[in-house]
């Protein structure tokens, strides 16, 4: 089985996202090609944050590349509410999901949410503390079997190990990687207290991305 540092690098060139395989106008044009869903329609991940006058506050954005849709989106937040739910991603688009703690409680917004993609889900743990004395913002991304996701996967992708990847965010804004055969999910979260997560679903096969970012790809890379 191909291991996973090579899964992300064949993934990340056949979409050109390596440096130095291509030019950073064609990447940006990919890029751009992603289209907003309905829950970022006439508006932004920015502006429907600011509606939200609490001290923890995450907004994350997912960006669909790939052919599938990815549909039945689950969330269970361990702590905190979710504000704006979660919606199916359609191919070739990004929607948005807002949380944040709850009313006259020192404790902040964590969680996880999932989505249905060609028979497996993409997962997302999210954990943005009330203090950062002992806490850090935290986020997981990865890829599980269909039916598996429960409200216990909270403290499994946040302590334990498993089908996905984790990175701490106290310092540094990085990102984060999880391929399978198909599919890689990358991720990045900020380093405050109302912060966003950003969230990429790449094929590993230029065959599956989605039709409307077909255009995109320089012929170089067809084939």
């Amino acid at each position: 089985m191909i291991g996973q540092a090579t899964h992300t690098l064949l993934a990340l060139w056949q979409l050109g996202f390596v440096l130095g395989q291509l030019d950073p106008q064609i990447v940006s044009a990919i890029t751009g090609g992603i289209i907003d869903g309905t829950s970022l329609h006439g508006t932004s991940l920015n502006s429907l944050m600011d509606t939200l006058s609490y001290r923890n506050v995450i907004g994350m954005e997912v960006d669909n590349y790939s052919k599938w849709a990815m549909t039945s989106p689950i969330a269970y937040p361990d702590r905190g509410v979710v504000t704006l739910s979660p919606r199916e991603v359609h191919s070739g688009q990004r929607e948005a999901m807002l949380a944040r703690k709850t009313s006259l409680t020192a404790t902040g917004t964590q969680g996880t949410v999932s989505w249905l993609i060609d028979n497996r889900r993409v997962i997302v743990m999210w954990e943005a503390p009330f203090n950062f004395d002992f806490y850090s913002n935290k986020l997981a991304v990865g890829i599980i079997p269909y039916g598996t996701h429960t409200s216990a996967m909270f403290d499994v992708m946040n302590k334990g190990s498993g089908n996905f990847t984790r990175g701490v965010y106290d310092r540094n804004i990085h990102t984060i990687v999880y391929c399978d055969e198909d599919l890689c999910v990358e991720g990045t979260m900020g380093t405050s207290h109302k912060t966003q997560v950003h969230i990429q679903v790449i094929p590993t096969a230029i065959d599956n991305v989605a039709r409307t970012l077909e255009t995109y790809i320089p012929e170089t890379l067809v084939g």
